[in-house]
């Protein structure tokens, strides 16, 4: 099947935000962006270090992967809550939202982080107790990890693992497998994040149980 990648960008000044936050970022300081808002982080950058802001990384943040640095203060210019929490959960620091769109700025603070964690927690609870587990499996390129998903039968012989391999996760369609107790998602890890109340059941991420 052919594919056809559009690089859709956001037309928005991401300067006129950024100078509402320059006074905030102190010492060694990561700035990222989604791919919408990527074509306009440079001016950024250039008016950072006119501003003597210690920017040591930057560049474009993806749900699968969490950027690495240590720093003292991450810049997240972009829209919701995901990718920062998604960076909270691995590192202790400051973290500054600013939003180019709605133009307001956010900081996460630690019971966003420890409201994330308590439902992970509660999700593995749930998938060391249950005995038919469903797996989540992307055939997008670059989502999909069937490979890795089955050695979760080598780590739990004790477990029933059931595969629903799919393009797009239609999630009226995994609520016609009653009998499966919880879900490991495999595919983007947003979906372990957010999308857990569309399912009514606990979703853990590949990663957290392997």
């Amino acid at each position: 099947m052919k594919q056809l990648f559009l690089h859709a960008k956001v037309d928005v000044d991401l300067i006129k935000i950024v100078e509402k936050v320059v006074s905030r970022l102190k010492g060694k300081v990561a700035v990222y962006t989604t791919i919408q808002h990527l074509g306009m982080i440079k001016p950024v950058l250039e008016y950072l270090k006119k501003e003597k802001v210690n920017v040591v990384s930057s560049g474009q943040i993806l749900g699968c992967i969490v950027p690495k640095d240590k720093v003292d203060t991450y810049l997240y210019l972009g829209q919701g809550k995901f990718h920062p929490i998604a960076i909270l959960l691995k590192h202790d620091t400051k973290l500054i939202c600013a939003d180019p769109i709605s133009c307001k700025v956010t900081e996460i603070s630690k019971s966003d982080v420890e409201r994330v964690v308590k439902k992970q927690k509660g999700a593995m609870l749930k998938f060391l107790t249950s005995n038919k587990i469903g797996v989540l499996v992307s055939m997008k390129k670059g989502q999909e990890h069937y490979n890795e998903a089955k050695k979760l039968e080598k780590k739990y012989p004790d477990k029933t693992f059931y595969y629903f391999v799919m393009d797009t996760l239609d999630f009226n369609e995994i609520e016609n497998f009653p009998k499966v107790e919880c879900y490991v998602n495999s595919m983007c890890p947003r979906i372990g994040f957010d999308d857990t109340i569309r399912v009514g059941k606990s979703i853990i991420n590949l990663e957290e149980v392997l």
